[in-house]
């Protein structure tokens, strides 16, 4: 299998989000689904009902949007994933505390501001994840550009913009393996 595996489903409850997670470590692996134990330990706080998931031989990443969960699995690197409906990301108002003056220049002047605007969110929060680091680094230190994507979905979804990032040195985008199921 491809490295990374990404999943994507459209139902959304901590079970499932465990399942798909265990899921694609399973495919990452090349093992039965049985054999993967996910867990998720916040770093900071202990508690296990959010942080970072994880299961022994593989790196995970989850993210969710509206009603889809996403899930990304490498057996050889860290990952980062994050999935946004693009009128949620259009209507967050955070522009200020997550845009460097430059992005916030750019999103104003793109043709499509939207979709610029999730392309560039998403690609940041990808990347928080897949260092650990979160929401406590401040997103307007990162710099992120190039952000396309080449994730297809189908025609029923609402505009959505996803980023999956398995390294520092990785640009923004997708090379691994995409499953849609319902």
């Amino acid at each position: 299998m491809d490295d990374p595996v990404v999943l994507v489903r459209q139902r959304r409850d901590r079970d499932a989000d465990r399942a798909l997670l265990a899921e694609a470590a399973a495919l990452a692996l090349g093992v039965a689904i049985a054999a993967v134990v996910v867990t998720r330990t916040c770093a900071h706080c202990h508690a296990t009902d959010h942080g970072q998931p994880s299961a022994p031989g593989v790196f995970l990443s989850l993210s969710r949007a509206g009603e889809l969960v996403a899930v990304a699995a490498s057996r050889h690197r860290p990952v980062g994933i994050d999935i946004e409906q693009l009128d949620r990301v259009a209507r967050a108002g955070f522009d200020d505390v997550a845009f460097t003056a430059e992005e916030r220049a750019e999103i104003a002047s793109s043709a499509d501001p939207d979709a610029l605007r999730a392309a560039l969110w998403t690609s940041k929060e990808a990347l928080l994840k897949l260092t650990g680091d979160g929401l406590r680094t401040d997103p307007r230190l990162l710099r992120v550009s190039g952000a396309r994507r080449l994730l297809a979905w189908p025609a029923s979804a609402p505009r959505l913009d996803a980023a999956v990032l398995t390294r520092l040195d990785t640009p923004p985008g997708y090379a691994g393996t995409l499953a849609i199921s319902g």
